[in-house]
């Protein structure tokens, strides 16, 4: 459960069911995770479905205890 903030991480994907959109949230953990929702074509405010678990959050140790702690980026090295 989101407990804080909560931002869009890419813009969304169109699809024939909705507009997917992954988005990221911290917990009372203060770990960063993110989650995926499905919005409604016509009008992006309805928020079709969400994924019931996290689809990627910290487990590594460097991503629980290294520079940036509690936080996993979805992107590749830059």
């Amino acid at each position: 459960m989101e407990t804080a903030k909560l931002g869009v991480n890419t813009p969304p994907i169109k699809t024939q069911h909705g507009w997917l959109s992954i988005y990221h949230a911290v917990g009372p953990d203060k770990y960063y995770r993110l989650g995926a929702v499905l919005l409604n074509l016509q009008d992006p405010s309805l928020v079709l479905h969400r994924t019931p678990d996290w689809l990627m959050q910290p487990e590594k140790d460097y991503e629980i205890e290294g520079f940036y702690r509690g936080v996993c980026f979805p992107a590749g090295p830059s």
